[in-house]
């Protein structure tokens, strides 16, 4: 995670679930806490993922209510 304090924002890069722990609430734990932190500090989540955009990934921040930004 980045700070960028002068735009208000944090930026998310990863979230790395081993195999083995995957699908059992680990990632969607760590997003609700992160988004709960960042409601707390006023700050707004930018999210950079991977270059390997899936649409499960992509619907999977949709559920936190995540916008697709479709430019700068």
């Amino acid at each position: 995670i980045f700070d960028y304090p002068d735009r208000g924002a944090i930026e998310l890069k990863l979230i790395q679930i081993a195999d083995e722990y995957k699908g059992q609430g680990y990632g969607t734990a760590i997003m609700k806490k992160l988004i709960k932190w960042a409601d707390d500090n006023n700050k707004i989540i930018v999210l950079s993922p991977s270059e390997i955009k899936t649409n499960k990934l992509i619907k999977w921040y949709k559920e936190f209510d995540f916008l697709e930004n479709k430019g700068r």
